[in-house]
């Protein structure tokens, strides 16, 4: 055994141990799903940058622009903007919600009921599958190509580790071990970049070596429109259902919006860097898969032992990722669907269930990560549903537009079906648009003109009366509930 396998080993194990201690003494669900909100605002920062990067912006980034030239970094660095838009935005209209849900459907639920809850989780559910399928296809790509381990055995060792910690300790786990990765990719990133850069012949060589057809911004000129509407994605406000919960994880506003506008500082210069190690990696051998541009770098250009330390750098940033997304995936199962559905259930039964649905999803994502081989395109894939449902939505709600549970019912089915169609009829291949696209333009379409319709024929006016009367019962129950009981042990408000 070398000294760059045991050097990764050893991260492992540190991550599996601050992991588990970091997790201890969780009692209460709100406890593991968002921290009590009582997440340090360093803390909130790191986790929230941690989390925005991911295998996507590294190992996915150098493929793209091995492949495809400066065109994915553009639209991912501009993207990073959309932190800076929900802490501006979003961040302050979340006074409101902050001590009334934990969960993201909990949220929805607040807007549209049962159907808000119930579709948000269900969608919330798939997306996050897709996110943590992305990062364990870069996890199995790293033991490949780095270690010389198989894909499954190696993915394996490095997700099991994942699940464990990820399971066991809930946010308050993700959040130490996020911080710890951070801190770890923040000096290896760079590190790679200024050894690409010093074997390739610098910045100059590059740009004038790579073809100029990379130093654009529509390289696929047969399909040039396939980047316009990334792009238009990327600059919504992209209320992912991890980037609910690191909303609903905040103490307060001003906390919750200082740390996504700092985070949008942090994570471009990852963009930046991944990028210059893909162009860097064509340059000095343009016949190697595009999706092994940073793994051979890493192989061709970094000394024994910095070596090590770079290969687990690579793993915090997609474990920083994953455990995050698996997270949500079980806080949203049991929060959002199990608890609603299945009647009461106490505390303890609540954070078991959650840490049972954080095993499964990691056993199901793994499975996703078998069937697509582009780590961008699996992220593209699972955005689709989120973007083509319930994007719009939320992000109008959250923007103080008030809406009907009737428009948002069917904006999010009849964007759903646009998805599922584009997707079952390859219509991405045949037109160069990603499915996302479509069914979000139909899902805005109809959910702006459905509302305007409820507010027409009065169904929104029944549904606030609904609410309304709904809310007096559950005041009135309190009332009597928090009443003490008379000196004859008789209670007339159970009679």
């Amino acid at each position: 055994m070398d000294i760059d396998t045991i050097i990764v080993g050893l991260y492992l194990a540190t991550t599996l141990i601050i992991g588990v201690w970091s997790g201890r003494k969780i009692d209460t669900f709100r406890s593991y799903a968002i921290n009590d909100r009582n997440t340090s605002t360093l803390g909130l920062c790191l986790t929230i940058a941690a989390t925005y990067i991911g295998g996507g912006s590294t190992i996915g980034m150098a493929d793209k622009a091995f492949s495809s030239g400066i065109v994915f970094p553009v639209i991912y660095l501009i993207g990073s903007l959309n932190l800076l838009f929900i802490g501006l935005l979003i961040a302050p209209k979340m006074e409101e919600y902050l001590d009334k849900a934990q969960t993201p459907g909990g949220l929805a639920g607040l807007f549209w009921g049962h159907p808000g809850e119930f579709i948000v989780g269900i969608v919330g559910l798939f997306y996050s599958l897709g996110r943590a399928a992305a990062q364990i296809s870069a996890m199995g790509l790293i033991f490949q190509e780095l270690l010389g381990i198989s894909f499954e055995f190696g993915t394996c060792i490095g997700f099991g580790i994942l699940i464990v910690y990820s399971s066991f300790g809930g946010i308050r786990a993700v959040v130490v071990t996020d911080a710890v990765q951070y801190a770890l990719m923040a000096v290896l990133i760079p590190l790679i970049t200024y050894f690409s850069l010093k074997h390739a012949g610098g910045m100059e060589t590059i740009l004038a070596s790579v073809p100029a057809d990379h130093l654009t911004l529509a390289p696929m000129r047969e399909q040039p429109m396939r980047y316009i509407p990334i792009l238009m994605s990327f600059l919504l406000f992209f209320l992912s259902p991890v980037w609910m919960q690191r909303l609903l994880m905040g103490r307060d506003v001003r906390q919750i919006k200082k740390s996504f506008c700092i985070s949008t500082l942090v994570t471009s210069g990852v963009f930046i860097c991944s990028a210059i190690v893909g162009l860097s990696a064509l340059v000095i051998n343009s016949n190697i898969s595009s999706q092994l541009a940073m793994p051979y770098m890493i192989q061709t250009v970094m000394p024994v032992g910095l070596k090590g330390l770079m290969i687990a750098g690579l793993l915090a940033v997609i474990m920083s990722t994953a455990d995050s997304h698996l997270n949500v995936a079980g806080i949203i199962a049991v929060g959002d669907l199990i608890r609603s559905y299945c009647g009461n259930l106490d505390e303890r039964q609540m954070i078991r269930y959650s840490q049972y649905a954080t095993l499964i999803f990691g056993v199901l994502a793994l499975l996703v990560a078998l069937r697509f081989k582009s780590i961008i395109d699996i992220l593209l894939h699972s955005n689709g549903f989120w973007c083509g449902t319930v994007l719009v939505p939320l992000s109008v709600r959250l923007l103080g537009h008030k809406s009907s549970k009737y428009a948002f019912t069917w904006a999010a089915v009849t964007g759903g079906l646009v998805v599922f169609g584009w997707i079952l009829f390859d219509l991405e291949k045949s037109c160069g648009i990603y499915s996302f696209f479509p069914g979000m333009l139909v899902n805005t379409i109809v959910f702006f003109a459905m509302n305007a319709y409820s507010k027409r024929c009065g169904i929104f006016a029944q549904e606030l009366e609904q609410a309304r009367l709904a809310k007096q019962q559950a005041l009135e129950w309190l009332d009597a509930y928090e009443k003490p009981i008379p000196a004859n042990d008789k209670n007339p408000y159970w009679e």
